[in-house]
């Protein structure tokens, strides 16, 4: 009986009348015990009884629940920004709440040359007159920020960013180096893979940069062989790039492929069910060819028998 009491004890009361609580305000926190209660202290306290979804949580009281809920309101304010947007008539842009009028039905600010998507759409312009596929990140994305390609208007031609990456083998296995993984900027698209790994990414020694291989990392999944002495537009022709070109030097020759951990785990179980579909078939020819064999016996043990009694007779 007294454990009872005591758990009776730790149990919150209803704030306004005294007696054991059932609810919380998602508001206010307040407790309460009955639907009067809660019609009560809404009047009184003028709580309108909804969670606060914009309320700060310090993060050592977020919780699970917290982040459910926090996705939810982002897939609310996605929703009514979609409705916003169909509910929304011709030349008209909708921002902050308000309704802004304009004279020209597709926003002519985005074919302003200065702006970021007409820009975007000028860059993939210029690399698809080179024969080159060029992908790019979202806005704010690291590796579009350290992206410094632009079009040179005075020389005609583009000026590149390219990330070089130093590759070191380890007995089967090829890993990149950190420390040598440099992205360098202002490289006119007439420039030979020599100039940028000598001029721009600090390769001194000649005589050890002969002895090195290098390739275009295609995002396609292809590592593109090239030579020192070809310019960095001529090999990049054909590949696809994500912000900016990645030079990859290494010591030994690396594959015509590159590909994702997932990748090769279905290719190994493709190779692993094919395996099995060859010795199956082995298996089978082997077992036809011995029945074969043993019919053949068979029938020559017949024979022979046929043989031995006409011979008898």
């Amino acid at each position: 009986m007294a454990e009872i009491d005591n758990i009776f004890s730790q149990t919150s009361l209803c704030e306004l009348c005294g007696a054991v609580s059932k609810y919380k305000c998602p508001r206010c926190t307040l407790r309460s015990c009955s639907l009067a209660c809660s019609r009560r202290h809404k009047e009184e306290r003028g709580c309108s009884g909804e969670r606060d979804k914009t309320a700060y949580i310090a993060m050592k009281d977020y919780k699970h629940m917290d982040l459910v809920n926090d996705y939810a309101l982002l897939e609310e304010a996605k929703r009514e920004v979609e409705e916003a947007g169909k509910k929304a008539p011709a030349g008209v842009h909708v921002a902050h709440g308000q309704q802004q009028q304009h004279h020209h039905p597709h926003n002519q600010h985005q074919h302003h040359p200065h702006h970021p998507h007409a820009k975007a759409l000028r860059m993939q312009s210029s690399f698809a007159n080179e024969g080159i596929e060029l992908l790019l990140s979202p806005l704010g994305m690291e590796r579009r920020r350290r992206d410094r390609t632009h079009w040179d208007a005075r020389s005609a031609q583009l000026n590149l960013s390219v990330e070089v990456v130093s590759l070191v083998s380890l007995g089967e296995n090829v890993k990149e180096k950190e420390s040598e993984k440099v992205v360098v900027h202002g490289i006119p698209q007439c420039m030979s893979v020599e100039y940028i790994l000598t001029q721009k990414a600090g390769y001194i020694d000649q005589h050890r940069l002969h002895t090195l291989h290098f390739y275009i990392k295609s995002q396609d999944g292809q590592n593109v062989r090239t030579q020192l002495d070809e310019e960095i537009i001529e090999a990049l022709r054909g590949t696809v790039v994500i912000d900016f070109a990645v030079l990859m030097v290494s010591d030994v020759p690396l594959e015509t492929r590159w590909r994702t951990k997932e990748v090769m785990k279905f290719d190994e179980s493709i190779s692993d069910s094919d395996s099995d579909s060859d010795t199956s078939s082995v298996s089978s020819d082997s077992s036809d060819s011995s029945d074969s064999s043993d019919s053949n016996i068979s029938k020559q043990d017949q024979g022979e028998d046929k043989q031995m009694i006409i011979e008898i007779n």
